[in-house]
């Protein structure tokens, strides 16, 4: 599990490294927004489709056994994608990296979630919400 959401957060930088200062430039311009969106469902692409996945891995890690059932899914991908995009976003507006290098990131990021996420710790809310 721990190397799968390695590649995942790994993919997820280096994607957003490209796209975050394309696509925050369309918030500038809501008709090019627009046109960004439609292109994209008439593609059938977006970003739902990588929240799609995430969330369906970790429905498949809870069926084994390997993640809590009661960790929403939504929350993990939100997690993981949220320090990501703050990151990438962090460090264009400063014009430099920042933190460890993106590999420990990967790394300590991943950590720190899986922490949260293996059965038998009790210590920690129990919501259920999904």
């Amino acid at each position: 599990m721990r190397a799968n959401l390695e590649k995942v957060v790994g993919g997820a930088l280096a994607f957003m490294r490209e796209v975050v200062p394309l696509v925050a430039s369309l918030f500038a311009e809501p008709e090019l927004l627009r046109a960004h969106r439609e292109e994209l469902r008439r593609r059938k692409e977006g970003p739902h489709l990588s929240m799609m996945a995430v969330e369906n891995y970790i429905r498949a890690e809870q069926r084994l056994g390997r993640i809590e059932r009661r960790v929403n899914p939504k929350a993990v991908y939100a997690l993981l994608y949220g320090a990501c995009l703050h990151r990438v976003f962090i460090s264009h507006f400063l014009g430099q990296p920042i933190g460890p290098s993106d590999a420990v990131f990967v790394k300590q990021t991943v950590a720190t979630m899986v922490g949260g996420l293996r059965p038998g710790d009790r210590a920690r809310d129990n919501s259920t919400a999904r």
